[in-house]
């Protein structure tokens, strides 16, 4: 309020404030009646036409200052008072702060006529109110402050600082303070500020910088083309404000009284220096924003540039057909100097302005205020639209799909639908913090609580660096769920969506059936067939530059969006950044378009369509435009998505029926053999097992097609060994390791044997995780072992070949890790293989046939060609018809795979079979190496112990 200093009130004085401050209406209204009362009996306000209010500090006995919640406190609470410590911005425009407070003025003593005539009436008053006696000096007690404001909001469309040289600074200082008073009075969101400053490029209103960037657009605007823009925005606003809001007559007040949750904020045109960068078009759209921007909730604060006001009365500026006095004319104009203020004509002394707070105040007060913007902008409970218990999992998906996403502008529940009328496809866009990615987990999370999975499948794709969708593996209608998705994995989806096509049709097809889309199939064949909709966020990350992924991608996307919509087939497409080039066809089949807070018209046109800028009336997070009229202005609603926090949608996802995506791909994590369902039930399934499960599978990893894991399927055969090059020494380890588990899982223990030549040091971590495989069948050799091993190997190759060996004899693996850091392998001379070489290429050469594999793995070609003479073995290679090549160099690449690849992602391998006519690589994610304590339980189960793996889980 305003300081009331008190020593030692007497007892019945006392009394008389703690009465009054019990009562419920304890707030400064009572004592402004009083105030109101005294200033009509001298009719101050009607001669000076600003208005006055004299108020006591609640710096009383007992007196709770958190009780100060009126708006209208903030907008005339000096600085220094200490209720600012308390600030909390008001939650409603009940009491809008129609009066701005800029300074006040101090009786200095008796002498100030005017102040104590003033004074001694508010007395009077008081003494009879409270029945005090006039020995009851109060006056005494009271260093009397009286506040100045200017009418403003609902009052004055317009205010001007006279912008004097004398008094230009003093009014701009005043200026700002005023703004921020204004802001802090205004619920959080309910004001959005365009600053012009075209003298100052910005420096005259630095201070709105430290705001909350929703409450301004952009920076300080100051050239002449930027600030028609926004006095054109402005227009507009008014305009579709007058069209679509208020078609009735009512006020913007009532209006955002009943659509609390869509209000429209008041805009502020800030205007430093006017009518400097102002010529005909710009005053043109400033009278009618003056005229009738007040109705709409627009409002112009500015300071006066008189020079350029001067120069503009000279005759040469006449033939201009909007003069800028004639907006001053209407205006509410200030001067302002630290001890002088004129109002209308009416000059005051004793009067002290308004400043800034310092900057610690500044930034607690901005603080407290960032918050609760953040907090209103989620306040839309995901609780109002969320699909109650008893109709869960009951919806009907044969003519569409629809589901409740927020509130609209006439506070009606606003629905997603797809299916019908035309709308089968939705694009979404929007700014970093706009809402999107709330309304995506909306749009599942509801879609999933009310249609089962036989009725609606989802496949879930995310180009993104985080994982929106990670929680939604457990859900039972995503058949793929993508994070961090590979481009090549995204062009995979679109070619499945295509093949549903191609199946769906044959289904409509069938005899009996002749069914034109896919609800007249339910009805004839009496059958449930699932809608499937594909949501791929920032999608596009997979259509952009001139590849052949984006040249594909594109293409797919044209014939999905055309043909898909008969087959139940829907496509949304989500990004922060949409270019519409190359993407027209598509974006002419998209039906549905939503679009949150962007950043310009172009942006808002590129979501919705030509023409159509309504995006960037939007202001709060949460706040898009929903438009089903393929991008027409007339179909636009604005509308308010509800809030669904992270905890709440966990709980969802809970009470959904038992279940998991089909298919996970995460892009840029490593591939976890854990995970591989098929493995994991051999492996528990091992203890009964009596007999050769062939062909033998070996998995290496997951699969960047929407497939199983890869593996290699090892039989009896020519070459059926295994080479792995390139890539990190981990890397290999891993796929050997899984190669290892998965062979070990297929043969009971009498049917195969298992050695592993360890050629890395003791602590590496492959090693270690080799070593936790404790079981019968499974020995371990040296470097030195691994000479007399191999000598032995290729002597029980002579004897099978020599002998005709049964094919049910023991299957012999030896995986032989870091091959050429093998040294005892090594040639002597370059002529002439050593002993344990030239038992290594016959093992590689013949044993496959009889039963005995190897799996080597090698740093580069180079250096493995070392450990032959060339001149006898130049193709070794050629004995290994599964090659895995890791992050390596193209030429290897090219030697083992004969394809023109420069390089593979550090993250990915590729596997070739060259038993394969087509010749086809496959790229894939490499299994890694498992954590020690679930290969420590893993060797137990394979160990035939009765301890057993949980589910292949830690």
């Amino acid at each position: 309020m305003t300081n009331l200093v008190i020593n030692e009130l007497p007892p019945k004085i006392t009394a008389v404030w703690e009465e009054f401050s019990k009562e419920e209406t304890t707030d400064s209204r009572a004592v402004y009646a009083v105030i109101a009362r005294a200033w009509r009996k001298l009719e101050i306000m009607r001669r000076a036409r600003v208005r006055y209010y004299a108020t006591f500090l609640r710096e009383l006995a007992d007196y709770n200052t958190q009780r100060l919640e009126d708006a209208q406190h903030w907008s005339f609470l000096p600085w220094d008072d200490g209720a600012w410590n308390e600030y909390i911005p008001p939650e409603s425009m009940d009491s809008a702060p129609t009066d701005l407070r800029i300074g006040e003025l101090r009786a200095k003593d008796e002498s100030d006529k005017e102040l104590s005539t003033l004074r001694s009436e508010i007395l009077f008053l008081l003494r009879r109110q409270y029945s005090l006696k006039s020995e009851d000096n109060l006056f005494a007690k009271i260093d009397f402050r009286l506040p100045i404001l200017f009418p403003f909001l609902t009052q004055k469309s317009t205010v001007f600082f006279s912008g004097k040289k004398e008094t230009r600074a003093n009014e701009i200082s005043l200026l700002q303070s005023a703004l921020f008073r204004f802001v802090l009075s205004c619920p959080p969101g309910r004001v959005k500020m365009i600053l012009c400053d075209p003298i100052g490029m910005g420096q005259n209103i630095t201070a709105f910088t430290r705001l909350p960037k929703e409450l301004y657009f952009d920076k300080a605007l100051y050239r002449r083309q930027d600030i028609d823009d926004k006095l054109a925005y402005l227009e507009e606003f008014i305009s579709d404000t007058f069209q679509k809001k208020l078609q009735d007559g009512t006020s913007i007040e009532e209006y955002n009284r009943r659509n609390a949750s869509l209000a429209i904020p008041y805009h502020v045109l800030v205007l430093i220096d006017y009518p400097s960068e102002m010529g005909d078009s710009e005053l043109a759209r400033l009278t009618n924003i003056t005229r009738n921007g007040m109705k709409a909730g627009v409002y112009v604060l500015g300071t006066v540039n008189q020079d350029e006001l001067h120069k503009r009365q000279n005759a040469k500026y006449r033939s201009e057909k909007f003069y800028p006095e004639n907006i001053l004319d209407d205006a509410h104009t200030i001067t302002a100097r630290p001890d002088y203020l004129e109002n209308d004509g009416k000059s005051f002394s004793s009067f002290v302005p308004d400043k800034l707070p310092n900057l610690e105040m500044i930034n607690s007060l901005v603080s407290v205020f960032s918050n609760k913007l953040l907090e209103s902008s989620l306040s839309l409970s995901f609780d109002a639209i969320a699909i109650p218990p008893e109709k869960r999992f009951t919806g009907n998906s044969a003519t569409g799909i629809e589901v409740p996403i927020g509130f609209n502008e006439q506070g009606d529940i606003q629905y997603f639908s797809l299916g019908q009328s035309g709308a089968h496809h939705a694009l979404v866009g929007g700014i970093t913090g706009s809402g999107k990615s709330n309304f995506l987990h909306i749009l599942i999370t509801q879609m999933a609580l009310l249609y089962s999975e036989s009725e609606l499948q989802m496949y879930l794709i995310d180009f993104k660096e985080g994982v929106e969708f990670k929680l939604y593996q457990n859900l039972p209608h995503a058949q793929i769920l993508a994070l961090q998705s590979d481009r090549n994995f995204g062009l995979q989806v679109l070619r499945n969506m295509q093949q549903q096509i191609t199946s769906r049709s044959n289904l409509f097809k069938e005899k009996e059936i002749d069914a034109s889309n896919i609800a007249e199939y339910r009805e004839k064949s009496g059958k449930q067939l699932p809608r499937i909709i594909l949501l791929m966020d920032e999608f596009q990350q997979l259509v952009e530059g001139n590849d052949d992924i984006a040249g594909e991608a594109t293409e797919l996307l044209k014939d999905l969006v055309k043909r898909g919509r008969s087959f139940g087939l829907h496509i949304l497409l989500s990004s922060q950044k949409i270019s519409s080039a190359q993407l027209k066809d598509i974006y002419e089949q998209i039906g549905i378009r939503i679009a949150f807070k962007v950043a310009s018209r172009d942006a808002s046109e590129t979501i919705l369509g030509e023409r159509n800028t309504g995006a960037v009336e939007l202001e709060k997070a949460g706040e898009a435009i929903y438009n089903d009229k393929l991008g027409r202005p007339e179909g636009n609603v604005r509308l308010r998505v509800a809030f669904l926090d992270n905890e709440k949608r966990q709980r969802l996802i809970g009470i959904f029926p038992q279940g998991s995506a089909k298919f996970v791909f995460n892009g840029h994590e490593p591939a976890q053999w854990e995970n591989n369902q098929e493995l994991i039930q051999l492996l528990q399934g091992r203890k009964k097992l009596n007999r050769v499960l062939q062909p033998a599978r070996a998995w290496v990893g997951e699969s960047l097609e929407i497939k199983p894991p890869v593996f290699i399927s090892i039989e009896r055969e020519s070459r059926a060994n295994v080479l792995l090059a390139g890539g990190k020494g981990e890397q290999a380890g891993g796929v050997l390791l899984s190669m290892l588990v998965s062979l070990i899982a297929q043969y009971p223990a009498d049917k195969a044997k298992f050695h592993v030549a360890e050629f890395r040091p003791p602590q590496d971590k492959a090693s270690k995780a080799f070593r936790a495989l404790d079981i019968p069948n499974l020995t371990f050799v040296n470097s030195r072992q691994a000479v007399t091993l191999l000598s032995e190997l290729a002597q029980e190759v002579e004897d099978r070949l020599q002998n005709d060996i049964p094919e049910d004899d023991p299957e012999i693996f030896v995986f032989l890790p870091n091959f050429p850091k093998w040294r005892d392998i090594k040639p002597e001379r370059t002529y002439e293989n050593s002993e344990a070489g030239q038992a290594f290429l016959k093992v590689a050469r013949e044993g496959p046939e009889v039963g005995i594999h190897l799996l080597i793995s090698l740093d580069t070609l180079e250096n493995a060609a070392g450990a032959f003479a060339t001149s006898s073995q130049p193709n070794w290679t050629n004995s290994f018809s599964f090659r895995i090549l890791f992050h390596t160099n193209a030429d290897d690449v090219y030697e083992l795979t004969r394809v023109r690849k420069t390089s593979i992602g550090s993250a990915f391998a590729l596997l070739r079979d060259e038993a394969e006519e087509s010749g086809e690589v496959h790229q894939f994610r490499p299994y890694v190496v498992p954590h020690e304590e679930w290969l420590q339980s893993l060797g137990l189960v394979l160990g035939n112990s009765d301890s057993v793996a949980q589910d292949g889980k830690e």
